[in-house]
């Protein structure tokens, strides 16, 4: 048994409430993991709990992979243009019904004040707001044995800036960050990137149309994750932010992929596309990606992905626009 199946045993054990399990996994998450990416060579969960380290997205990666092994619907939050972080990412979970979120983070949920230890949806938390609080769970971080129950009793976090258990940085405006923020940038200027998680499989055959691409969450085979502007390239509505597009490639083997892309606007010789490999490899055959154009506007890179998973990413050469219209990713 691997630690990450030890994890989402101990949290099958709670007894109560179903949310209770998510309120665990954020406590847990949040008080024995470091605050850090030092000696990682990959996003993978397993690496998260061996080196008990991560920044948010590590921890989203980690709180998300538990929630598939106890079949919970799970998907990633993206916040942009946030105080001091800048950006920063937290976990929803279907629970009763309902989306809840979770910051692993810093381990904290927000509540309506009527009910402080049920955790709500971020949706839900912005449309009651003011009547809402951010809250902190007091679970007792891991020591090196499992606790044998878990309490749902939480403290308020005062207004103001919050400060890592690990660091004594300010590093988090709380309220600001996850009720006033853009949970879609729309500043005029930077860059961002959209990025979206892809299983390989032998039969891969994904189709992703433009209305597809403008939806807020995308569902691929992990659960829905949240993905901003993803049927945007270059300068988003010719003015900003500059963005491109992310796909990490999560391969079951060695295999070959073909990316398939249509878009308007932009000429096809100033869309770029390039690979790179969580497992580092800078031979000639690991970054050779064959590119072909079609009459009818597609185009088409193919080239190998590994395990532990290869990054597929897409821009535009200088500040053009791009609108994509159709994403093509299969198995070939």
């Amino acid at each position: 048994m691997n630690s990450l199946d030890e994890l989402t045993k101990q949290v099958q054990k709670l007894r109560g409430p179903e949310v209770l399990k998510g309120v665990f996994l954020n406590a847990w998450i949040y008080g024995s993991l470091s605050l850090s990416v030092k000696d990682r060579n990959s996003e993978s969960s397993e690496e998260s709990l061996d080196k008990l380290n991560g920044a948010c997205g590590h921890r989203d990666i980690l709180f998300r992979a538990v929630c598939d092994r106890l079949n919970l619907k799970s998907r990633r939050i993206g916040f942009h243009n946030i105080p001091i972080q800048i950006a920063h990412v937290g976990t929803e979970v279907w629970i009763d019904g309902e989306w809840r979120f979770f910051d692993p983070t810093f381990g904290t949920f927000i509540a309506a004040i009527a009910e402080p230890n049920i955790p709500i949806s971020l949706d839900d938390a912005r449309k009651r707001f003011p009547d809402v609080e951010i809250r902190r769970t007091k679970t007792p971080a891991y020591q090196g044995k499992w606790l044998r129950s878990v309490s749902p009793n939480s403290e308020v976090l005062p207004r103001g800036t919050m400060n890592h258990a690990t660091g004594g940085w300010p590093i988090l405006k709380p309220y600001e960050s996850y009720l006033y923020s853009d949970i879609v940038p729309e500043d005029e200027t930077g860059t961002f990137v959209s990025e979206m998680a892809v299983p390989v499989t032998e039969t891969t055959q994904i189709e992703l149309s433009e209305i597809d691409l403008q939806k807020s969450h995308l569902d691929l085979g992990y659960g829905q994750t949240y993905v901003a502007y993803a049927n945007t390239l270059g300068l988003s509505h010719g003015r900003g932010p500059l963005t491109s597009l992310s796909i990490d490639l999560r391969p079951d083997a060695e295999r070959e992929v073909q990316v398939s892309l249509k878009t308007r606007y932009a000429p096809l010789d100033r869309i770029v596309g390039g690979v790179r490999h969580t497992v580092l490899d800078f031979s000639e055959a690991a970054l050779t990606v064959d590119r072909t154009e079609s009459e009818d506007g597609w185009i088409h890179w193919r080239f190998p992905v590994r395990p532990e998973g290869s990054t597929f990413k897409i821009s535009t050469l200088g500040e053009v626009s791009a609108i994509i219209e159709n994403l093509v990713i299969t198995s070939v």
